[in-house]
């Protein structure tokens, strides 16, 4: 049996990533992995493509707070960054950077806008850790998107 001692999760505040963010809590509880949550943000509007900085936006401030009021005990260590690339290959050059050997991401079943798709299709390919797509039934767009 693998097992997994580091996970990073993408959060973008949707149903999708917090059942991902669920399952991943779920399973570093039962085996004592440290977990983490990276929320990537657009950078076109000035932001270097490597840059840590985000502007705390309207987008920025419901994702983070969504994230905080669920999961802010402290216990998943949570990040943000903004880059121009994208969010899928930001989250498997993240891990490879981080040492993370488990990528955790939602993916809903219903999207119609293809942004995931597109999203967990670079990641399959630049990640060198395993990647696991989390679909959900319910679904319900980004916050970013309402």
């Amino acid at each position: 049996m693998v097992t997994f001692r580091r996970i990073l999760v993408g959060w973008d505040g949707s149903d999708s990533a917090e059942a991902a963010l669920r399952m991943a809590t779920s399973y570093a509880d039962a085996i004592g992995s440290e977990i983490a949550a990276l929320a990537v943000f657009d950078g076109r509007n000035g932001a270097t493509p490597e840059s840590d900085t985000v502007e705390a936006g309207p987008e920025y401030v419901r994702v983070t707070s969504r994230f905080h009021a669920r999961f802010g005990d402290g216990r998943v260590a949570f990040r943000a960054i903004a880059s121009r690339a994208n969010p899928g290959r930001v989250l498997a050059e993240y891990a490879d950077d981080h040492g993370f050997d488990l990528i955790a991401v939602g993916r809903p079943v219903a999207d119609g806008s293809g942004d995931h798709d597109h999203a967990v299709q670079a990641l399959r390919r630049h990640a060198t850790a395993t990647v696991l797509a989390v679909a959900t039934e319910r679904t319900r767009a980004p916050l970013s998107d309402r």
